[in-house]
């Protein structure tokens, strides 16, 4: 990495690289960092009080990284650079 590179950049490349070689706690599926689409969507939800994780807690703070289930089902959220990959912070994000 150049040292012109933007810290988040570097952030966020050390985040991928790492997401690359952890799985979902719960199926074992790959995971990828959530697009911008993704994180606007679920951004609207939580400002609008509809996020519970699987651990029952409302979810209340918006997040700027989060990681995804290659089936697109489940979110993990990255909370100041840290991946919080439990299976009771995981936003579910379609049942079907």
């Amino acid at each position: 990495m150049s040292a012109s590179q933007p810290e988040s950049d570097r952030r966020t490349s050390r985040l991928a690289a790492i997401v690359a070689r952890v799985r979902c706690p719960e199926t074992h599926q790959p995971l990828e960092l959530a697009g911008t689409e993704a994180l606007a969507a679920l951004n609207a939800r939580i400002a609008a009080g509809e996020v519970v994780n699987q651990g029952g807690e409302r979810v209340s703070e918006a997040l700027a990284q989060a990681v995804i289930r290659r089936d697109q089902r489940v979110i993990y959220p990255v909370q100041d650079g840290v991946l919080r990959l439990l299976a009771e912070r995981a936003i579910v994000l379609s049942a079907s």
